[in-house]
């Protein structure tokens, strides 16, 4: 049995197998870790799933283009440390590959995808940067003094919703007049997306991120655990979870219409980019109900949370 097939053989498709095996060769062209092959096919399988539900209508193939090689960044940098960071902030700056670092040897990978296809990463570099600011004063917080609230400023870029939107604009040429990327901006689409794909994380986190770690350090922030204290139990935080997150995604659907019926015809490319908002937080959520070995007990929970519908 081969290593994909190994670290998981619950593929869609044949195409998700082949997104895997990609990611799995580059993965292990660029280790610098001693975690072995099992652990990258394992990483590489979870991305490509992620990539396989979440990604854009328009990426039939399973070459490696930007828009994959972010997904896997994702889980490269999932406990990211302050060197790591400070080497992704000088390689945007300067390009530099100075640090033995996986996760920046992705972002070089990213930007260079897109340069050697001649899209603009002036966005997507601006959005890494806001990434970098909030994960270095993540790493500052102290958590016994955290609310849902306090900690929003940072969970919201550190959920690395914006990076994935720009990185897929850049990818597909979606970038709008800037006049109508403030109207996206200031429509909160992306920040409702955000936290739709946060609440959905957390319910389905809950059992691993409530477990006793042995490292005191280590610690996931998880907003049910953060509102279990202030709502009386458990239960009642999950609840109030599972209300939130459908509440927004009505919101997300109303927003999303009116934004559309206003500006749409002006702008073709807006309804894309709504759609490919739309489909990172839906598919985030059948991601996870399918990963439901690295999701142990979430089923339930899940069970009552609503996917944005159609806007178009």
């Amino acid at each position: 049995m081969d290593a994909v097939t190994a670290a998981r053989p619950e593929f869609l498709d044949g195409q998700h197998r082949c997104v895997t095996e990609e990611l799995l060769s580059w993965s292990l062209s660029h280790c610098t870790c001693a975690r072995g092959r099992d652990y990258h096919a394992r990483q590489a399988y979870i991305a490509a799933t992620f990539d396989a539900y979440c990604a854009p209508w328009r990426t039939a193939g399973p070459e490696v283009n930007s828009g994959r090689l972010f997904v896997l960044f994702v889980f490269l940098v999932d406990d990211v440390t302050v060197e790591e960071i400070e080497a992704v902030v000088r390689c945007i700056e300067s390009g530099a590959l100075d640090a033995p670092y996986e996760g920046v040897a992705c972002v070089h990978a990213i930007l260079e995808t897109l340069r050697r296809k001649g899209a603009s990463t002036a966005r997507l570099e601006e959005a890494f940067r806001a990434w970098a600011s909030r994960e270095l004063a993540e790493q500052s917080l102290t958590v016994d003094e955290l609310t849902v609230e306090s900690y929003w400023p940072y969970r919201k870029h550190t959920i690395l919703v914006p990076l994935y939107d720009a990185c897929w604009t850049a990818e597909l040429g979606l970038h709008l007049a800037p006049d109508m990327e403030e109207t996206l901006e200031l429509s909160g689409l992306l920040e409702l997306a955000a936290h739709i794909i946060v609440l959905a994380n957390d319910l389905g986190s809950l059992d691993r991120d409530a477990r006793p770690v042995d490292d005191t350090q280590v610690v996931d922030i998880n907003s049910v655990l953060l509102l279990e204290p202030v709502l009386g139990s458990r239960e009642a935080a999950v609840r109030h979870v599972v209300e939130e997150h459908n509440r927004d995604a009505e919101r997300f659907a109303a927003r999303a219409t009116q934004l559309l019926a206003e500006h749409g015809h002006a702008e073709p490319r807006l309804r894309d980019r709504v759609e490919l908002i739309r489909l990172q937080a839906n598919g985030n959520l059948e991601t996870i109900h399918h990963l439901e070995d690295r999701y142990p007990g979430s089923r339930a929970r899940l069970s009552g949370l609503r996917v944005i519908p159609d806007v178009s």
